[in-house]
């Protein structure tokens, strides 16, 4: 008997040490996250407090809703940062026009950019049409999945021939006879492309022979 409790003795003695070092190692990885909170506050008060412990038990929660914050900073972010080029390279090609053409004409350039751009990055979008399912599920479609599919595929038909259409008079605006001899234009389009993710406008730029590729010169004399 002697022997029996003392092997149950172990055993319960050493899961009590193995729950104790997990409870520990727990407990230290989530303190950072509930230092962090702590001292972020401009006032520490037992709300405080009970908060910070709170993300003590329950760090996981928040290292995701944190993670999650972060990476949402970071597309905002970065879409900033191409919005900006975005507005860099259009002051770039209005200042090749600035001087010979006149203020109709220079609001037409940048209607003309801006819709590019702008279809530019909705191409790029995978799912184009995010709100169809709340939309099918109130209508009780049958089979909500392939209409959601059938949607997004209608929609991102309709954006590609609007990004197409797009680009055409982008490369017609290109062509025309003041922006065609700028020596920057060749730098511009290459920025632009790469920008906008779109391969296929240097070579359409340069292989251009459509019949109105001076209808700019002509709207700004």
């Amino acid at each position: 008997m002697p022997a029996y409790r003392f092997l149950r003795y172990k055993y319960c003695h050493k899961h009590l040490v193995d729950l104790t070092s997990a409870v520990i190692i727990y407990l230290t990885c989530g303190s950072p996250v509930a230092m962090h909170y702590l001292y972020s506050r401009p006032e520490i008060g037992p709300l405080v407090v009970l908060n910070s412990v709170t993300r003590l038990l329950f760090w996981p929660i928040f290292v995701g809703l944190i993670t999650f914050s972060t990476i949402k900073t970071r597309i905002r972010n970065d879409e900033r940062q191409i919005a900006e080029k975005a507005r860099t390279l259009r002051n770039e090609l209005e200042s090749m026009v600035r001087e010979s053409w006149n203020t109709s004409a220079i609001f037409e350039l940048r209607s003309i950019f801006d819709r590019y751009f702008a279809l530019a990055a909705a191409v790029s979008v995978p799912d184009i049409n995010n709100g169809s399912s709340e939309f099918l599920n109130i209508a009780e479609h049958p089979k909500t999945d392939l209409a959601k599919r059938c949607l997004n595929r209608k929609m991102a038909a309709k954006v590609s021939a609007s990004f197409i259409e797009s680009r055409g008079d982008l490369v017609s605006l290109l062509s025309s006879e003041t922006i065609s001899i700028s020596s920057d234009l060749e730098g511009f389009v290459s920025k632009l492309s790469k920008l906008a993710g779109d391969t296929e406008l240097e070579t359409l730029v340069s292989h251009n022979a459509s019949n109105d590729s001076h209808k700019f010169e002509r709207r700004a004399a």
